[in-house]
């Protein structure tokens, strides 16, 4: 019998004089921050942190330690400045019939959950994945335990009780960075977003009291990897919820644990320089009453969104000039281009590079600087080539800045090759969404598709990179659909013209001109898009004019229908595509069909340009319930559906399309992306195959089936 919860008033003459009452959801314990060589370490000491019950006692070797004599749990806040990977609890035990258990939380995910056997002071090292931020730990006594005396009840013969330290994360050294901060008060809100102080005197801030979105821009001077929101939360039945966008694309969806001003960080993809869209949300207001009045109310307080970039190695000073510009082309006869660019007094000469269809041509001698203007003539050039041209300002040392990168299509069509591996697709064909990397290629000599949709490629490729990939798959006798893919608005119109030079890779039947405009906000750029897009079309028409360069088009039931606006665009620019691509996820992929044939119709393109479903798939882990954000989801499928079932979805989903008249059907994806019970995540699982390459039952056979019928 377990006699700790009747004993509680005898069990240490201290007790009646220690009880603590919670005054707040966590406090900011006496944290401190050691900078060293190989690490870096951040503590919070055990006595600061508010347990519900506790006992603040001096030891001998470790000054003030907490004491807890009582089955309790406290929290306190902790912002670890870089990526952490380890945490130690220093810690020791009073047993009795039994060990104390210690319990650590961080943002309420276990991370340790034992018995703390040594009565000892002992270091428990807790292998812990933290990004740079703000953390709500929480440490709990889950088995407390006295012993009563048989005759005497209220005389205790031992007791299980648990001894803090502190608690040290333990993280890599920061790598040196400059930041760029987004001032939350300099963004545009609406008036159910309040200013209210920073976290400094004088500082702003923004205090969202319901579901609502601020919006403001950075100009970034450099490439960024790193996104940290400096933010708090009013705490009312659950964590406010914050959610950051960076050109429409989520970088953080999180809740805000703490109440004191705190970090939630992000990794960024190496952010391109340049001018960026960021939007601040709060998604999920709550706030409860009893008898009529108000009790909690769930709020979000920002203070600032800072982009953090590597600080450039420190270079020796050098006197160098400004970047040449107005760089152009002047002429193109006899096979040579004629180019000049502006440069400034302090240019005693200036240099050329340039590539030609992606490979590098041979050096060119610097001109003198005549008044401030260099010219250059570059020979050999074939007609239809396409030339990517910068030119460098140097001083006498032979250094200095270059200008904007200048493409070039020569004037002129060149014979369009033969037809690449394999004979050249007719009739219907079902393929395969795959990428550039080995298990992709794998994937593709498991199930042996006729065609594959190659994502993640950028415009900016050289043809040669583009040559390599199509090489690849042609080993098993299948072409690619070359996917331009970018997030956010797309590629300036002079990187679309590069697309040209991809329309006469053998093994190329399509290129793709980016993804899903349902991503982005209602705001996107759809005629930048629209313009890009021409300038591509026009480029792969010089080369091939047989190549199809495919739209994006579905609206995804969005109610602001981006397909039709990006139809619209293309209209107002005098350019229509050959097709455009649709990705309709779930049970009602007849009605986004019908979606993107009303669009084409609103624009005047019925029957004139071709639909292509270049994705369409379903996540399955062969039973078990796949989620997304926590909660069960699978596109309106069933979130717990076997791989016999995936198969049977598949084959009448393809078999539907093809009998609406679709020509191009391809399935996402190739392999999973995790191990199969290792994650619940829906997108680990839209593979046709395991994350190792190995079938996923009938779902492989079905998808070689359709594949090869």
């Amino acid at each position: 019998m377990q006699y700790a919860n009747i004993l509680t008033s005898s069990k240490k003459p201290k007790r009646n004089h220690l009880l603590l009452v919670i005054l707040a959801f966590c406090i900011i314990g006496a944290i401190f921050v050691i900078r060293s060589f190989a690490a870096t370490y951040t503590t919070a000491q055990a006595e600061d942190i508010m347990f519900s019950r506790k006992a603040v006692q001096q030891d001998s070797s470790k000054g003030k330690i907490a004491a807890l004599y009582w089955g309790t749990s406290g929290s306190t806040n902790v912002t670890v400045p870089t990526t952490t990977t380890k945490l130690v609890v220093d810690a020791r035990a009073q047993s009795c019939e039994g060990s104390p258990k210690m319990l650590v939380q961080i943002d309420g995910q276990t991370v340790f959950d034992a018995v703390i056997s040594q009565e000892s002071w002992q270091a428990y090292s807790i292998p812990v994945n933290l990004q740079r931020g703000t953390y709500v730990v929480t440490v709990a006594f889950t088995n407390d335990f006295a012993k009563a005396d048989p005759n005497d009840h209220k005389r205790i013969t031992c007791d299980r009780n648990l001894f803090l330290d502190k608690l040290v994360f333990v993280g890599n050294d920061k790598t040196p960075t400059t930041p760029t901060a987004l001032e939350a008060e300099d963004m545009s809100r609406g008036n159910l977003i309040a200013l209210s102080d920073g976290q400094v005197q004088n500082d702003r801030a923004l205090t969202f009291w319901t579901n609502s979105t601020a919006n403001g821009s950075v100009v970034l001077p450099r490439p960024a990897t790193q996104l940290v929101a400096h933010v708090k939360g009013s705490q009312c039945g659950g964590k406010p919820k914050l959610r950051v966008q960076v050109d429409g694309k989520d970088v953080i969806n999180k809740g805000v644990g703490f109440s004191n001003w705190g970090q939630i960080s992000a990794n960024l993809k190496d952010l391109a320089p340049g001018e960026h869209r960021v939007t601040v949300s709060f998604t999920n207001d709550y706030v409860r009453y009893k008898y009529g009045r108000l009790t909690c109310d769930r709020n979000l307080y920002v203070d600032k969104i800072v982009f953090e970039s590597p600080m450039p190695p420190q270079q020796p000073v050098v006197r160098v000039p400004v970047a040449p510009t107005a760089l152009q082309v002047v002429r193109y006869e006899n096979k040579t281009i004629t180019l000049q660019a502006q440069v400034s007094s302090t240019t005693v000469t200036a240099g050329v590079g340039y590539t030609i269809n992606g490979k590098s041509g041979p050096p060119i001698p610097d001109p003198s600087n005549a008044n401030g203007v260099v010219t250059f003539s570059i020979p050999n050039i074939e007609p239809s080539s396409t030339v990517v041209m910068k030119v460098a300002g140097k001083n006498a040392a032979g250094v200095g800045p270059e200008s904007a990168a200048l493409s070039y299509i020569v004037p002129g069509v060149v014979p369009i090759p033969g037809p690449g591996p394999g004979p050249q697709l007719t009739g219907n064909v079902i393929g395969l969404h795959t990428g550039a990397r080995d298990i992709d290629y794998r994937a593709t000599q498991s199930l042996r598709p006729r065609l594959v949709r190659v994502g993640g490629l950028s415009a900016d490729m050289p043809r040669a990179q583009i040559d390599t990939i199509a090489k690849e798959y042609a080993k098993t006798n299948t072409r690619i659909i070359a996917l331009v893919d970018f997030n956010g608005a797309a590629p300036s119109e002079a990187v679309s013209r590069n697309v040209g030079t991809w329309a006469n890779v053998p093994g190329v039947e399509a290129i793709e001109f980016g993804n899903e405009p349902w991503l982005q906000n209602e705001a996107w750029d759809y005629a930048q898009y629209a313009r890009s897009f021409k300038a591509a079309q026009q480029a792969v028409n010089v080369v091939n004019p047989n190549m199809t360069l495919i739209a994006v088009g579905d609206s995804a039931n969005r109610s602001h229908r981006p397909g039709l606006r990006v139809m619209q665009a293309m209209k107002a620019v005098g350019v229509k595509p050959k097709a455009i691509q649709i990705h309709p996820y779930g049970p009602n992929y007849i009605n986004r069909l019908q979606d993107a044939r009303r669009d084409l119709a609103d624009v005047g393109w019925t029957n004139q340009v071709e639909i292509w479903v270049t994705e369409v798939g379903l996540s399955t882990d062969n039973g078990r319930t796949v989620r997304q954000g926590g909660a069960a989801n699978n596109y309106g499928w069933n979130t717990s559906m076997s791989y016999a079932e995936a198969s049977q979805v598949i084959t009448k989903v393809t078999s539907d399309l093809q009998l609406q008249g679709i020509k191009r059907i391809i399935l996402y994806m190739g392999t999973d992306y995790r191990s199969p019970g290792s994650s619940d995540e829906r997108e680990y699982f839209f593979g046709l195959t395991k994350a190792d390459g190995s079938d996923k039952g009938e779902l492989s056979t079905t998808a070689r089936r359709l594949f090869n019928p």
